[in-house]
């Protein structure tokens, strides 16, 4: 069985009371210009794609001819976007049991399916999202009785922690505050007029909530205004792009006593709204159980369940948010030994709003606790596991470092690397540190490759996106023509152009940044020659890495040679990953940073040795550059190696394009 979200799937009661309010709104007539703007449709001639999409939904869902999927939902991609969020639901907006259309809801009947099945395939996020939610179990099988096995694992870690992530703007709540108490009393005094018993009964009880919830907002909007206040003292010299950062050593006693009691407050009034939502599910399911459904009842009128569970559903999970991520936030930092928690402030443009976030730096301590102590058996796999080629940076990731007898098993390839494919070592003349010259050699430089090697397809990696449109900006107009460029179009349009064109025997050079390096295949033609334009080092510059590195330095450890390193050697192997992806395929891997050789002892040797056994040569570009004619003359080749390559380095096999074969196997390069 394939399990999906919640939200993957059309919530029959709101498709039902969307579609019905449509017709009791004129939808069928075009001249009628009217609107609700709560749901986001205006009905009239510029609205009938949108509303007859919606009664072909229902007439296709009532009658079985559609499943009530996402993915089988056959409407035009800008009418889908338009109308799926309004007729789907998530945890915060579905009642479960307690709704009338439970028993033919989609979600709820793939559930069963999942259950029964032998083998589940989820994505990570969905098992995430499983085992964060009691422990596991609630979605999926329970974790005692079940085999993980998490396909593409490199991303687990980063998926695991943002599972874990809470952040919050402060702007959120006041408007809340306000709205809470109305639609109780306007609530409470609809239904205690009502002749339905058990509505009457709930409309009396939200009418003596209301007072209580109307105490806890005045405690939580003052707690509001200090928070604010003691926010705008501290994140004075920050910006939203310049977020302060809290060290992981300071306590901020004074910010965390106001937290205390927003935190608080606010657990007071979800007390308040989580009584609304539970009463009334509770009831609704009793009475679906005795056959108690008078239509007349506001408990079943479709319209009116969808906005009184919808707006305290999603009050509910609002502050759900905002008090895990205060617990998060105000919580003691775990023993020294082990990775800190992320914690930061990010100010609005004006200082009048604050977004706060709690974050754990690594997955190092969750995936034991919420995984691999109650699995039956966990089992990671991926082509890019290793880094610098061992396990060790992956298992303090995954917090497998705690179990000293799990097992690791690193396969050998089917492909031929050493006959098929060559990576070779472009030299430009500059460190790529120097970013200018380093955009200015690859400018004077990549049409001569493009020329000299003559690939039908080829893909260039870039470490940045402001590098990308730099190089894109100033290459001559006819290498400009043929590249398809990340960002300017959706990359599965390029890619189908880029196939396009090569299958029509066409130039094309794909251009993108470090995720076009996982999930691409374009065997054969499509893809035979790979330019890596700079090793993808990543800086400590967000607030979790910044974090991170603090509290390795504090240990004595070194961030850059423990992370930084094995990071860029993973990724480096993902960018030589999308060259040879069928037995057949053959092809050049070319790396244009002279890092790999001027710091072979310090990294570039442990980064090359990483990557599949491909045969080596050095391709000297220090004195190519493009002259601008078309096709560019053959540029001269230097006979010696770089300048700065470390002492007792074998000497290097110096190529051009047109003498390719000439590769000696006992030298690095």
């Amino acid at each position: 069985a394939i399990a999906k979200g919640r939200s993957r799937f059309v919530c029959p009661s709101r498709l039902k009371s969307k579609a019905d309010e449509m017709e009791k709104l004129g939808a069928s007539n075009p001249d009628q210009d009217t609107s609700s703007p709560q749901d986001g449709f205006t009905v009239g001639v510029a609205n009938t794609a949108e509303s007859d999409a919606l009664f072909k939904m229902r007439s296709q869902f009532e009658s079985h001819t559609w499943n009530g999927e996402l993915e089988t939902l056959h409407l035009a991609e800008e009418t889908k976007k338009v109308i799926w969020p309004r007729v789907t639901t998530d945890s915060s907006g579905c009642s479960g049991k307690a709704c009338k259309d439970y028993k033919a809801c989609p979600y709820f009947e793939a559930r069963k399916t999942w259950q029964a099945a032998d083998v589940i395939v989820a994505n990570h996020d969905l098992v995430m999202s499983d085992l964060k939610i009691g422990n596991g179990g609630s979605i999926l099988a329970a974790p005692e009785d079940t085999i993980y096995i998490f396909d593409e694992a490199h991303h687990l870690p980063n998926k695991a922690r943002d599972a874990w992530s809470h952040s919050f703007r402060t702007d959120t709540f006041p408007k809340m505050l306000k709205e809470i108490p109305v639609n109780m009393n306007d609530t409470g005094i609809k239904w205690s007029d009502s002749k339905c018993f058990e509505a009457k009964r709930i409309g009396g009880l939200m009418l003596s909530w209301r007072d209580g919830m109307q105490k806890q907002g005045k405690i939580m909007d003052k707690a509001q205004k200090d928070l604010e206040k003691k926010l705008h003292a501290l994140t004075a010299k920050n910006s939203h792009k310049d977020p302060l950062v809290i060290p992981y050593t300071a306590t901020m006693d004074e910010l965390m006593e106001v937290c205390d009691v927003y935190l608080e407050s606010a657990r007071g009034i979800q007390e308040i709204t989580s009584k609304v939502f539970n009463e009334i599910s509770k009831t609704r399911a009793e009475m679906l159980r005795n056959g108690n459904t008078p239509a007349w009842s506001p408990l079943f009128e479709d319209v009116e369940m969808n906005r009184v569970l919808g707006a305290f559903g999603f009050y509910n999970n609002k502050f759900s948010n905002l008090i895990e991520t205060l617990e998060l936030f105000t919580r003691d930092q775990p023993d020294p030994s082990h990775p800190p928690v992320a914690k930061w402030l990010v100010p609005d443009d004006k200082h009048k709003s604050f977004s706060i976030h709690a974050t754990p730096t690594m997955a190092t301590d969750l995936l034991p606790r919420y995984l691999y102590d109650r699995a039956f058996s966990v089992i990671h796999a991926s082509a890019t596991i290793t880094s610098v080629g061992g396990f060790t940076l992956y298992k303090q990731k995954t917090g497998m470092c705690y179990y000293p007898n799990s097992r690791m098993l690193k396969l050998d390839s089917p492909f031929d690397f050493k006959k098929n494919a060559v990576l070779a070592f472009g030299d430009l003349g500059v460190n790529p540190s120097e970013a200018e010259k380093h955009t200015t050699r690859l400018v004077e430089t990549l049409p001569v490759i493009f020329d000299e090697k003559k690939d039908l397809g080829t893909l260039v990696l870039f470490a940045s996106k402001s590098q990308l449109e730099q190089v894109v900006a100033r290459l001559p107009h006819h290498y400009r023509a043929m590249c398809k460029v990340q960002y300017e179009a959706p990359n599965a349009s390029l890619i189908e152009a880029h196939k396009k064109d090569v299958d029509a025997g066409k130039r094309s050079i794909l251009m993108g940044t470090q995720s076009f390096s996982e999930g691409l295949d374009l065997p054969g033609a499509w893809c035979s020659h790979v330019i890596s334009t700079k090793l993808p080092f990543s800086m400590p510059d967000n607030p979790i890495d910044k974090t991170l590195s603090a509290w390795m330095e504090s240990q004595g450890r070194n961030v850059f040679r423990e992370i930084a390193v094995p990071e860029a050697s993973e990724r480096v192997t993902q960018q030589a990953g999308r060259l040879l992806r069928r037995e057949s395929d053959t092809g050049q891997f070319t790396v244009l940073d002279n890092r790999l050789m001027t710091k072979w002892n310090a990294y570039g040797k442990a980064i090359v040795e990483a990557l599949p056994p491909f045969g080596r040569t050095r391709w000297n570009l220090t004195r190519t550059v493009y002259k601008g004619a078309n096709p560019p003359a053959k540029q001269p080749v230097a006979p010696s190696p770089p300048a700065n390559v470390p002492k007792g380095l074998p000497e290097l096999t110096t190529y051009d394009a047109t003498s390719f074969t000439d590769i000696m196997d006992d030298t690095p390069f």
